[in-house]
């Protein structure tokens, strides 16, 4: 299994410790799956941005790093188009659903943008969830559903 998981995941699991987004990192390490990232390290440095000097997360970033893929993040114009009309317009939310599209299909976020988190359930960001995952072929997971996805999947 591979996946693309949003700094918004990462950033409750190392900086508010939260205990699914813990177990989220915890079993991705663990089972050895794939983490995508992409060529021009737009993920990268937002993760740096945002956890950089985190022990926590310094300590999971160099155990994983070994599972790292690399692919284009460019998000196809037709696609970023259609996502900004329904709000997810931020250029790096485009990078990590291109990210996904490219590697592995499966993406872990809570931002209400992609419709996920708590203001996810808003008309227009439901109809990004609803492009993302029936246009794009996403599965797109919020902290509960990414730990069930990697436990069910059996990784």
């Amino acid at each position: 299994m591979r996946v693309t998981i949003d700094t918004n995941i990462l950033v409750n699991a190392f900086l508010q410790q939260s205990l699914d987004y813990l177990g989220v990192t915890i079993l991705v390490w663990t089972t050895g799956v794939g983490i995508c990232l992409d060529f021009g390290s737009h993920m990268h440095a937002e993760y740096r941005n945002k956890l950089s000097g985190v022990e926590l997360f310094e300590k999971w970033y160099s155990e994983v790093s070994p599972q790292f893929e690399w692919h284009d993040g460019k998000l196809p114009k037709r696609h970023a188009r259609i996502l900004s009309s329904y709000g997810c317009r931020g250029p790096s939310d485009h990078v990590f659903i291109a990210v996904a599209c490219r590697c592995g299909k499966i993406l872990f976020t809570e931002d209400s943008d992609m419709g996920k988190g708590p203001k996810g359930k808003d008309s227009t960001h439901a109809q990004a969830l609803v492009y993302l995952e029936g246009e794009l072929g996403l599965t797109v997971c919020d902290a509960k559903e990414a730990l069930r996805l990697l436990k069910t999947k059996g990784v």
